[in-house]
């Protein structure tokens, strides 16, 4: 037995304590909403299409990242995530997660406005200015919870115990000892346990009468009580032992997924193999997938509309397999003539201007469509650009 191992973790959580002044302290899941107004952020909304055919729009993210003290790169956050608030009017932001044990975090919230200007002559957008005009932070410590003890930076239950080396009933240890029950068994295959061990759990200095600290094996079986109840919950009768158990197996078929095909002839389905095709009913099939049926999917040349000017559509049955559309001819090019800009059709899109080409007398459209922005997928590296002052704005709220 390591007997140094319980006053080790009883100095740290004195440690930790003293160092966890302003900090909330976190023992089991982390779960905080954290709530901002955007009335007071002035922007042109991205998703307005006047604004991004203009060519100057903004998206606005709520987001937050969980950063260890001590390590700042952006890269190396615990968890981070943005959810699109656009046009919203205020936002929350839930921030659910289990940290690990024995570790200060910085939770930081922030809203991120992502501003797009469209550049006219490289016809794309230039990558966005972002900025971060409203933020929180927020410092918390993970403990264990009361009756467990950290290791490893792993919680695990704690169990007061003394040495009664006299045989006295009387503890005679002069410190706390506990033992940590790393394998979640009852404590039966953590330690060797010495004769002269009891359990202590009111910490008395009075052993409690327990013999010792393996668990309770009633039916002497050999294994703890408390894992025999969880091996019930799992265990099953499986007489023919075909990897099913016999309770779940009497209640439906149960196929293998090995694809050899067979097809239902009456209705024209092919199975993966005639277990399924027995399991629904069929009983006459033949090996091997189905034919593909083709059907009547026209009646009349009428029913073939050709896709342009120049171009035939027949509604024919080559093969006597089923009618179908064919179709025969070229389109034709579209050419429009113009004298003026005017004579030219409106442009499609924004982005786009027409204008006519006195050489040729035909109408040119120049430039290209401008498509509503999007965010990209390396979002979080254009926070990089401002990630100092982000730092020196969370080291200042923590005073770390």
């Amino acid at each position: 037995m390591n007997w140094k191992l319980p006053v080790l973790a009883f100095a740290f959580a004195l440690m930790f304590a003293g160092s966890a002044n302003a900090q909330t302290l976190v023992t089991g899941v982390y779960d905080q909403f954290f709530p901002f107004s955007l009335t007071d952020i002035i922007y042109d909304s991205c998703n307005d299409n006047t604004n991004w055919q203009a060519g100057d729009c903004s998206y606005i993210y709520a987001c937050y990242m969980v950063i260890p003290k001590g390590d700042y790169d952006i890269n190396h956050a615990l968890i981070k995530e943005c959810k699109d608030v656009t046009d919203q009017s205020s936002a929350s932001i839930h921030v659910q997660f289990i940290p690990p044990r024995g570790k200060i975090y910085a939770v930081v919230p922030f809203i991120t406005q992502m501003h797009y200007t469209y550049d006219n002559l490289l016809f794309q957008w230039n990558q966005p200015n972002v900025t971060i005009p409203k933020r929180q932070v927020e410092a918390i410590v993970t403990l264990c919870p009361d009756g467990e003890i950290l290791k490893d930076n792993l919680c695990f239950h704690a169990e007061p115990f003394c040495l009664d080396t006299f045989n006295t009933n009387m503890c005679n240890n002069p410190y706390d000892l506990y033992f940590l029950d790393l394998q979640g068994d009852g404590f039966a295959n953590d330690y060797g346990i010495p004769s002269h061990a009891c359990a202590d759990r009111d910490q008395n200095k009075v052993c409690d009468g327990v013999a010792s600290m393996t668990c309770s094996d009633v039916n002497a079986n050999g294994v703890c009580d408390a894992v025999d109840t969880r091996i019930t919950q799992v265990w099953c009768v499986d007489s023919n032992q075909n990897g099913v158990c016999d309770n779940v197996e009497s209640s439906g078929t149960f196929c293998r997924t090995n694809f050899n095909p067979v097809c239902d002839t009456v209705n024209s389905i092919t199975y993966p193999n005639d277990c399924f095709a027995m399991a629904a009913g069929v009983t006459s099939y033949t090996t091997g997938l189905c034919a593909p049926l083709i059907q009547n999917l026209c009646f009349a040349d009428t029913d073939c509309p050709p896709p342009c000017n120049g171009v035939v559509g027949l509604c024919q049955n080559p093969d006597s397999k089923g009618n179908r559309c064919f179709y025969a001819g070229q389109c034709n090019p579209s050419i429009i003539q113009c004298s003026i800009d005017t004579d030219c059709p409106a442009a499609p899109c924004v982005g786009i201007s027409p204008s006519c080409d006195g050489s040729t007398n035909r109408c040119n459209y120049n430039g290209q469509c401008i498509t509503q922005p999007s965010v990209p997928p390396t979002f979080w590296d254009y926070l990089v650009s401002i990630w100092t002052n982000f730092i020196g704005y969370i080291l200042t709220s923590l005073g770390w």
